[in-house]
């Protein structure tokens, strides 16, 4: 919606499902699980348009969404090292390159 403006923290699946298998290293609590990128819509969508060869279209005339905070993941890459730190570009290069196989 709208200009792609809107950021957002995306967060790669296996990065969660890491996170799901070593949970039980963690206390009770609430943990922030993240991506390392804060990027806008319009970033992610032109990286992964250029993938498909397509060209992206913004829609003007719709209400940009909330900016949420950014999370601090800090606390939960400390406790669980094998989430590791991976750019958003590399992850969706990693994901196309899975699609093509």
């Amino acid at each position: 919606w709208g200009r792609g403006n809107r950021l957002i923290q995306y967060v790669y699946i296996e990065v969660v499902l890491k996170a799901i298998l070593e949970s039980e290293r963690l206390n009770t609590g609430v943990w922030n699980l993240g991506g390392d990128s804060y990027c806008s819509v319009a970033d992610v969508a032109h990286m992964i348009s250029k993938k498909f060869g397509v060209r992206v279209r913004f829609f003007d005339d719709r209400e940009e969404g909330e900016t949420l905070p950014e999370l601090d993941t800090v606390r939960i890459r400390q406790k669980i090292r094998e989430i590791g730190s991976t750019s958003l570009e590399v992850e969706i290069n990693d994901y196309w390159n899975q699609l093509r196989s």
